[in-house]
């Protein structure tokens, strides 16, 4: 090869001419501010790399001002990539380069050639050509982060990109994890990072992020009261909005495991202020909902409490919603608001039973509330038990409460569902058919004696179909 010069563990470096013209026996030259920087192959041979001068018609944009990082090597179809580099680079795996003195040293491994950094000063050529190996540049434009710790304070310095870019990337993550060693990772560093963040505006950016919000989350268990303050002022007015997203709700989330007095209690009040009904609609904002009935206290949040009972109807007929309904209801210990959610659901009662949500609600209130305080929705059952019993969803209210009624309670509702001619219709209906049957295995003996009297003697005049359905009855009594 014409011009080869060969050094054992050194590159050969060109100057870049001005005019056109330069020195092949300079093999180490530096113009004021520029360097060009030559394709090269690895010859595998006594550990040397050589480097052919090439005219810079081949190169394009290789020039950095003084004390800035370069990019040498990055992968733009505009230059590099043009010259012998893409294909001899191919041949150079596992070295480091660090350069020091005006020299190039090849070290162990060199993981990615297309973008290191070089840090320029006076016209010399100084150290760290360093690249992580997680790094793909093939999937981000980011350059090397430096976390200077001086003595007052702490600094990030980026070259190309944003902490935020950085923090929406899984590599980028991983190179800051990296930095973020056991001894470094103090409360005044991640306060220093929701602050860039908090400038960069890309809070809600990494909270929604799908690899950020892990990220955003491991900083929460290293964050101190002040640090979770901080954090949930600065997000407030995007709340919501984080909370309606899959990656934003699992880190409110986790957020809300560390509200642990008055304070941010009222901080997050505030932050769903007027927008509890969107929340509780919505998939994703209804798990962040919920998780804020569970921790504060209903005695802290009057306001939420209000949009829930004046919203009882719709939230118990939305597949969503009905588990902030559920999760009030759970968690009340105010008999005013008690009152208040019994009288929601009786007034539309019939609705809410038969929905395939609502009915569930009506439900759940037997289950963790005395049947005593549950008279008003007991009433209702006594009064609709027809109609409850012949529908798909209704039905299983009417189910629970012969499960769950007290002895007054239940008998009274027995009595209701046998001894009545509406018996036939019910017979006569697949989901009534269940609740009459149901109705015979709760009787005591003495109840089965006076229902197979009173069927016998009311039931005489009826047709083949029916009376085989009244022997049926007859004969699981006498069972």
């Amino acid at each position: 090869m014409q011009n080869e010069n060969r050094i054992p563990n050194n590159i050969f470096i060109n100057n870049l001419y001005n005019n056109n013209n330069f020195d092949n026996n300079d093999v180490l030259s530096l113009n004021k501010n520029n360097i060009l920087y030559n394709s090269f192959y690895h010859d595998n041979h006594d550990n040397n790399i050589n480097v052919n001068n090439i005219n810079n018609r081949n190169i394009n944009n290789c020039i950095n001002e003084q004390n800035k990082f370069l990019n040498l090597f990055q992968k733009d179809n505009t230059y590099l990539y043009k010259n012998n580099l893409s294909n001899n680079i191919n041949n150079i795996n596992n070295n480091n380069f660090q350069l020091n003195n005006d020299k190039f040293v090849n070290s162990s491994s060199f993981v990615n050639p297309y973008n290191l950094n070089i840090n320029i000063k006076n016209n010399n050529i100084y150290n760290n050509i360093n690249q992580e190996p997680s790094y793909n540049p093939k999937k981000t434009n980011m350059s090397k982060i430096n976390i200077i710790k001086n003595k007052n304070e702490l600094n990030f310095n980026f070259h190309k990109t944003s902490l935020t870019t950085l923090l929406c990337e899984k590599n980028g993550i991983n190179q800051i994890k990296s930095l973020l060693k056991s001894e470094e990772y103090n409360i005044d560093l991640i306060r220093k990072i929701i602050l860039i963040l908090n400038k960069e505006n890309g809070l809600f950016k990494v909270f929604t992020n799908i690899y950020g919000n892990y990220f955003i989350q491991d900083l929460f268990k290293k964050m101190n009261n002040d640090l979770i303050q901080l954090t949930i002022d600065l997000i407030s007015s995007e709340f919501v909005n984080i909370s309606k997203t899959p990656s934003g709700t699992h880190c409110l989330q986790e957020l809300l495991n560390y509200i642990n007095d008055s304070e941010k209690e009222i901080s997050i009040i505030k932050s769903i202020k007027y927008k509890e009904k969107e929340m509780a609609f919505d998939k994703y904002a209804t798990y962040v909902l919920k998780k804020i009935i569970l921790i504060i206290p209903d005695t802290k949040r009057v306001r939420l409490n209000n949009a829930i009972i004046d919203n009882t109807k719709e939230l118990s007929l939305n597949s969503n919603s009905v588990f902030i309904l559920k999760q009030f209801i759970a968690t009340n210990t105010i008999q005013e608001n008690k009152n208040k959610i019994i009288n929601a659901l009786r007034k539309n009662f019939l609705l809410i039973s038969q929905n395939p949500f609502g009915n569930y609600v009506i439900q759940y209130i037997f289950e963790v509330w005395p049947i005593k305080d549950c008279e008003p929705i007991v009433n209702e059952i006594f009064n609709k038990v027809n109609d409850l019993s012949c529908q798909h969803f209704s039905v299983n209210i009417v189910l629970k409460a012969l499960n769950v009624f007290n002895n007054e309670y239940k008998n009274k509702l027995i009595y209701i569902i046998c001894f009545s001619p509406n018996i036939l219709n019910l017979l006569n209906n697949k989901y009534g058919n269940f609740v009459v049957n149901k109705a015979v295995n709760e009787m005591d003996s003495d109840t089965k004696i006076k229902l197979e009297k009173y069927l016998e003697g009311t039931f005489k005049n009826i047709s083949s179909k029916e009376k085989m359905l009244i022997d049926n009855i007859i004969s699981l009594l006498r069972d």
